[in-house]
């Protein structure tokens, strides 16, 4: 150690630092920037993923730039998401109705996503019956300003949309027509929130098999106490369940506002409202035909 002016700085000079303790200086400097990198990093990965919007450029079905492409990528990444569709005809080409990855046949979703088409009369989302249109395996989901249509799923649930357990759907501004499936036609869904604005649920055909009936030719919602169907401002007309029952069948809670359901067949019901077990379940029909 230096005394300068005979006070003990108590600091040694670089000249004067013994070799071993350079070295342990140098490793603290190292540990020291590792773990501010470390932590950088930590911020970083804790980010929330930040919303992604995607543009759809093509018609076809798949490839870069189609609506199957846009999903994968929205699929791809944690946050919501929204994708833009713009006026045309996006008919399904890819046929493989049992695979549950987007890859064929229906558009799977994963993920929280919004499908914004640019009006229900020039922006088509056609399943030319090889499959059912959109199954939303995760959610929340939005499909606004579009028709879905043509989907055709035999003897299975769902002809034009399939909306999983717990998941939530808003069809809004759209048109849901020409589906055929043993239940629920037009859409189908169970726990989670089914809510319909604005929008039309027409010309869908639920087909009775042998030794079952069909059900919920436009719309069929189970799930009892945790399912909530909402239908507002919307049209539910000349839909047929062969052999069956009902245009919309409510096993669930339901509120159904200013909506005319209207031109509907089926050997029973036009709205069948039914309680399983113990739960309790409310329905409310205010200014409805």
């Amino acid at each position: 150690m230096r005394c300068d002016g005979g006070a003990h700085t108590g600091r040694m000079s670089p000249s004067t630092t013994p070799p071993h303790h350079r070295a342990a200086l140098q490793l603290a400097r190292i540990f020291t920037a590792g773990a501010l990198v470390a932590g950088i990093a930590l911020v970083a990965s804790d980010r929330p993923a930040e919303a992604a919007g995607f543009a759809v450029t093509t018609t076809a079905d798949g490839g870069a730039g189609s609506l199957r492409d846009a999903i994968d990528q929205a699929n791809a990444n944690p946050g919501p998401d929204t994708i833009t569709v713009p006026a045309g005809t996006y008919t399904i080409t890819i046929a493989g109705a049992t695979e549950d990855d987007n890859a064929t046949g229906d558009f799977d979703v994963v993920g929280e996503l919004t499908i914004n088409g640019a009006g229900a009369g020039t922006t088509i989302i056609d399943a030319d019956g090889l499959d059912r249109a959109f199954d939303l395996h995760t959610g929340p989901v939005v499909l606004a300003g579009m028709t879905i249509t043509n989907g055709d799923v035999g003897a299975d649930a769902g002809g034009n949309i399939q909306v999983r357990w717990y998941v939530d759907l808003t069809l809004q501004d759209s048109i849901v027509s020409h589906g055929q499936a043993l239940q629920g036609a037009g859409i189908v869904g169970a726990e989670g929130e089914l809510t319909v604005i604005r929008s039309e649920v027409t010309d869908n055909v639920a087909t009775s098999i042998f030794g079952n009936g069909s059900l919920g030719s436009a719309i069929s919602k189970s799930g009892d106490g945790k399912s909530n169907l909402i239908i507002t401002d919307s049209l539910i007309a000349d839909n047929n369940a062969v052999g069956g029952t009902a245009a919309v069948a409510i096993s669930g809670n339901a509120s159904i506002t200013n909506t005319t359901i209207t031109g509907n067949s089926a050997y029973t019901r036009t709205v069948l409202v039914e309680g399983h077990g113990a739960y309790s379940i409310s329905v409310s029909l205010v200014h409805v035909t």
